[in-house]
């Protein structure tokens, strides 16, 4: 089974009906609300107090401490990458992921088990041990990897045991408990979009405001 996950152009479509609320606004002290009009599916709020920002909504809850304002944290601009790839909502899960100290108890959380990474590991592993991958022994081993390990149960710990306990005919698997199985949660991902893009939708109405009157 295939990991869903979450892309820019998937984001975008999932908010291009999306109004911000401004539901509070002083210094870092914020609640905004995103929403199509009549409807919550797909919405949020982002909460800004000293040092973190909270999400919260349709998508789940997730919150980030480390900057006195986080707004400055995932404010982001549309680039181009060095492969030609153009971005228009450039994010950073490896490190931002670092910075989240609460997350979704409703879904998966940040990470999920990801069963194209454990594949690939294991058939690295197969490769480099035998010179002959059409070998008898090769072959039969392959076999015992499929049935033994890649057909486990997809929980991780479950996994890692099937990983310490294989062996056949000398081959065994070698400090897989360090192998990185897991890639962040479609949810994970879209809320790093949700953040980033309410920013700049918020940096826009500032510019565009137009000065109270007296």
């Amino acid at each position: 089974m295939k990991t869903q996950q979450c892309t820019e152009e998937r984001f975008l479509k999932d908010v291009a009906k999306h109004v911000m609320t401004i539901e509070a606004d002083n210094g870092v002290h914020r609640c905004l609300k995103f929403s199509a009009p009549g409807t919550w599916c797909m919405g949020f709020r982002l909460t800004t107090y000293p040092g973190g920002i909270c999400f919260s909504g349709d998508m789940g809850s997730f919150v980030f401490e480390r900057l006195c304002d986080m707004f400055d944290f995932f404010r982001t601009k549309p680039r181009t990458r060095h492969d030609g790839t153009y971005e228009e909502l450039p994010i950073n899960p490896g490190y931002w992921m670092e910075k989240c100290e609460a997350e979704d108890t409703h879904g998966k959380g940040m990470r999920e088990f990801d069963p194209s990474l454990l594949k690939e590991q294991v058939k690295e592993a197969h490769h480099e041990h035998f010179e002959n991958l059409r070998s008898r022994e090769a072959r039969n081993c392959w076999e015992e990897i499929k049935d033994r390990v890649l057909g486990c149960d997809p929980d991780l710990t479950r996994i890692h045991d099937a990983l310490q306990d294989f062996g056949f005919e000398g081959f065994e698997f070698h400090d897989s408990w360090e192998w990185s199985l897991t890639r962040p949660t479609f949810r994970m991902i879209w809320c790093l979009y949700a953040i980033t893009w309410g920013v700049r939708q918020y940096d826009a109405a500032e510019v565009t405001a137009e000065p109270a009157t007296v």
